[in-house]
């Protein structure tokens, strides 16, 4: 549907208004304050065409979930944060520790951590989703707005709403539908472009939305969407149509969130990497959010890093046997492995024991189908585990690759020993 039949549409709703009423739409009530019992439900139905196939999966399903929140004390950047606590979920598996929570406001939209620890990038799709409650009053103009009246969301805003970066066509149009002395109803409708985890999106969007002039926020807000994803760089295909539901009320004073939570949220330090396990669970590493795996099995996994639309890194992690392995039998090994593509070893090194872990390092460079490549191998090894990881890396006009993300990424690579091993190594990498 074109923007301007969307006009059409609005301003079919809005026929019978009264040109005279006006309210104002600026929000002034702290969506962090509370507590806030925030309800989200989400119904989807899809097709999903993965890399290297023409067959699309049917998918559907249905999420639900409840939570308290309450403001917290501002981050070292002044941005506002929230405490929340997952009181009921439907449609998904949370783990207890995944369900106590801390969101922070985030020009590209909200961002959602584990207050105990990391999360699963599974656990992130549930919790940290398009139209958080910390981004929502975005949409809303600002000013004393007619009944009737008509207003642009900023592209930018828009973005932050359904957590892609806005393209060139990205026009979201609001309209004052109904005005009571307690409350306005607004509608919203268009078409977004952009990109989101590296893939093309095109989404047609449809609203309503119910302002508080009592509380001067949204209370409600009703979204469906129709959208195509294009294949992208690390996430498949996707045709799909799907409606959310946000509602926003007081808490519930008798169920407060706890006082010893709210003092562990504001100590939590904002590290919003995920939790990775691979290998039948034998080992764990957490990955930065332009990280996804693209393959796994029992021995082994594949992450890509995403820039833009780009692939910047493909990383493969593979369990070895713990056998006695120096330097130069590594490199020896790297030799091999990269044949004729090898054009130079550039450094090698041993990491000194890093919680009972020994890394080798080996750095190099070729070329690949006459393109220039560097590479990054890694080999660590605990008393009864091991596993070799090589990193491709995307090689810059001026012949650099950055393997800052890479490193980081092998750093935190933990082994799983038993569940009280688990959780202290995670604790370590997440105070980093």
């Amino acid at each position: 549907m074109t923007i301007c039949r969307c006009f059409i549409a609005l301003f079919a709703c809005v026929a019978a208004a009264s040109a005279d009423e006006t309210v104002d739409l600026t929000p002034w009530s702290n969506i962090g304050s509370g507590p806030l019992t925030v309800e989200t439900s989400l119904r989807y139905a899809a097709k999903v065409t993965a890399e290297e196939t023409t067959q699309a999966v049917p998918v559907q399903g249905e999420l639900s979930l409840t939570y308290t929140q309450q403001e917290l004390a501002s981050g070292p950047t002044g941005a506002p944060r929230v405490i929340r606590r997952v009181d009921r979920v439907t449609g998904a598996e949370l783990r207890a520790e995944a369900r106590l929570l801390v969101a922070e406001a985030d020009a590209l939209g909200a961002k959602v951590v584990g207050a105990n620890g990391p999360l699963t990038r599974a656990e992130l799709d549930v919790v940290q989703a398009a139209a958080d409650p910390l981004d929502i009053d975005e949409l809303l103009p600002g000013g004393e707005v007619r009944d009737g009246g008509t207003w642009k969301v900023d592209p930018a805003m828009v973005g932050r709403l359904m957590r892609l970066t806005p393209g060139e066509n990205c026009e979201l149009v609001g309209v004052v539908s109904d005005i009571t002395p307690t409350h306005a109803r607004l509608r919203y409708a268009g078409t977004i472009e952009g990109v989101a985890d590296g893939a093309k999106v095109a989404i047609e969007l449809r609203g309503v939305a119910l302002f508080d002039r009592g509380a001067g926020r949204l209370t409600k807000l009703n979204l469906a969407w129709k959208e195509n994803r294009e294949l992208g760089p690390a996430t498949p295909a996707v045709e799909a149509t799907a409606k959310l539901n946000v509602t926003i009320a007081e808490g519930e004073s008798g169920s407060p969130i706890d006082s010893d939570d709210i003092g562990l949220a504001e100590k939590r330090q904002f590290d919003d990497r995920l939790l990775v396990r691979y290998a039948a669970g034998g080992w764990t590493l957490l990955a930065e959010r332009d990280w996804f795996v693209v393959a796994e099995d029992r021995r082994s996994a594949t992450l890509r890093r995403i820039e833009g639309d780009q692939i910047a890194a493909v990383t493969t992690i593979v369990s070895d046997s713990p056998r006695d392995l120096g330097l130069p039998a590594f490199e020896s090994e790297v030799r091999y492995a990269l044949g004729r593509d090898l054009s130079q070893i550039v450094e090698s090194q041993v990491t000194p024991d890093d919680n009972g872990v020994a890394r080798l390092t080996v750095a190099s460079v070729g070329t690949v189908e006459e393109r220039p490549v560097a590479w990054r191998h890694h080999r660590l090894a605990s008393a009864d585990a091991a596993l070799s990881a090589t990193t491709t890396l995307r090689v810059d006009e001026a012949g650099a690759a950055d393997d800052t993300p890479v490193r980081r990424l092998i750093e935190s690579v933990r082994p799983v020993v038993a569940q009280s091993e688990t959780a202290a190594a995670e604790a370590t990498a997440v105070r980093r």
